[in-house]
């Protein structure tokens, strides 16, 4: 299989580190980041849900618009879509782009939008909702013939869609979560399991229980591993650390000067709780903010978020630590900066083509005919 490289697509340009600039949309900085991250060479996008921002598919199919090959990886919430909805909307996008949609199923805490959205379910029931859902989205996207489900969160009747995707058998389905229960839904059902970057051995263990939790639910394959990592990237390693502090520093100032409207990045602005896997960032922080190579986790340590974590260092130092999460069983990337207009190119220059290479040397990547 050949290892992946995706970015990050959001709807404005900010990051833990500073202010939003333009418009709550804005929709000339979508389309720049869409044709600089083709341009860059990254194979696809993550486009996220927010609870109170933008659709996510209508950015999506903006940047499909902008694009020829960038894959479009979305991001949505089982409860604030209906499954037969989303399987139509999916599988238009799909359309749109000429077979390029991977839906990312996001199942989201109390905190984070569920109950401002109507959604009263509570955590331990939402797992299960997420499940029939993607079992609902799945055979929706290939089932010809009307079909019923009937399960505790949906009951389908007699439903068959009139739109299917172009990818066969089905669009992919991603998955993230790092609780017991996220493991035990997500590695019976995914395609790919994201997590957020982390010590390696920790990492280890994460995918040790997403491998045994898909062996238990009977399922012929395993999924993939995705991690999400920021990059820090300067032209020595003490130059890169260097930078590293100042972000840090950065948002340490940020967090006692802005408003609670002006940012949802810092805790004590947002009151959302921490989930289970910023949590295992928070636990990587208090033994050291340095791990392995290159992974930093001091922003995370601010941010209380666990998609601060950061790889810190030159290109050289940033594509072995890449290989290292290789070595560990991780098979796509979600690579991010933490100022895209800036980073985004720089990634594209410096390292994706050297990882690509060392990849190619191993036979994990090859470039697509």
């Amino acid at each position: 299989m050949s290892v992946e490289i995706f970015g990050h697509l959001t709807h404005r340009n900010e990051s833990e580190v500073h202010l939003a600039s333009g418009p709550s949309l804005d929709v000339e900085y979508i389309k720049r980041q869409s044709r600089e991250h083709e341009y860059a060479g990254f194979d696809g996008v993550l486009i996220g849900v927010g609870s109170d921002g933008p659709d996510s598919l209508q950015i999506a199919a903006l940047a499909a618009t902008e694009t020829k090959t960038l894959r479009l990886l979305v991001a949505n919430r089982p409860g604030l879509i209906n499954p037969t909805w989303a399987a139509r909307s999916y599988a238009t996008l799909d359309r749109i782009s000429n077979g390029r949609a991977a839906f990312h199923v996001i199942t989201g805490r109390e905190s984070d939008g569920t109950l401002k959205n109507g959604d009263p379910l509570a955590k331990e029931n939402r797992y299960g909702r997420t499940k029939e859902f993607m079992q609902i989205i799945k055979q929706a996207w290939t089932q010809r013939q009307p079909f019923d489900f009937r399960g505790r969160h949906y009951d389908i009747q007699g439903f068959v869609a009139s739109v299917f995707p172009i990818q066969e058998p089905r669009i992919p389905v991603f998955f993230a979560g790092n609780s017991d229960v996220a493991f035990e839904v997500g590695a019976a059902e995914a395609d790919r399991y994201a997590l957020y970057a982390q010590p390696i051995e920790f990492l280890k263990q994460d995918i040790a229980k997403i491998h045994a939790a898909a062996k238990a639910s009977g399922r012929p394959d395993l999924p993939g591993i995705i991690i999400f990592v920021r990059l820090v990237v300067g032209a020595t390693d003490e130059l890169a650390w260097q930078k590293a502090e100042g972000l840090k520093q950065a948002a340490i100032a940020q967090s006692g000067s802005v408003k609670p409207s002006e940012t949802r990045w810092l805790p004590s602005k947002d009151g959302r709780d921490a989930s289970a896997g910023d949590r295992r960032q928070l636990e990587a922080n208090g033994i050291s903010e340095r791990h392995d190579r290159a992974l930093w986790t001091g922003l995370s340590g601010v941010t209380e978020r666990g998609k601060s974590s950061a790889l810190v260092g030159s290109p050289s130092t940033i594509v072995d630590a890449l290989l290292d999460y290789v070595d560990a069983g991780v098979t796509t990337f979600i690579l991010d900066g933490f100022n895209r207009l800036n980073d985004v190119p720089e990634f594209g220059q410096h390292i994706i083509p050297a990882f690509r290479a060392a990849l190619a040397e191993r036979g994990q990547w090859r470039k697509a005919v």
